[in-house]
């Protein structure tokens, strides 16, 4: 007749069912906290995949005479600038720092 092992004999190790329930729930509670945090920056990241951004990669190198409007490029862009509109149309990325781009944005709002 054969005799089987008891579980010391063998060296397994059971808990008890409270134990592994208890662990359950906390790995769930983690994986739902985890996902709460991480959903609102994802859903802000698929936006913007989306959204048109208009963006300056340089400046110009001389300054627009009769400048219709402006507008900066968004926070979202590398390069800090303004958008000058001349009166012709065309569209011309200038540095926010320089004087004839604050002068020409300061002439501007004083017409509006």
């Amino acid at each position: 007749m054969e005799a089987k092992a008891t579980d010391a004999e063998q060296g397994s190790t059971k808990q008890s069912p409270g134990k592994n329930h208890h662990a359950a729930t906390m790995l769930t509670a983690r994986s739902v906290l985890l996902l709460a945090l991480l959903l609102p920056f994802s859903l802000d990241c698929a936006v913007a995949h989306h959204t048109p951004v208009e963006c300056c990669y340089s400046y110009a190198k001389r300054s627009i005479r009769h400048v219709q409007s402006f507008y900066q490029t968004p926070r979202s862009c590398v390069l800090r600038a303004v958008v000058i509109v001349a009166a012709s149309g065309n569209k011309v990325c200038a540095d926010p720092e320089k004087p004839w781009v604050k002068k020409a944005m300061e002439k501007v709002s004083r017409k509006k």
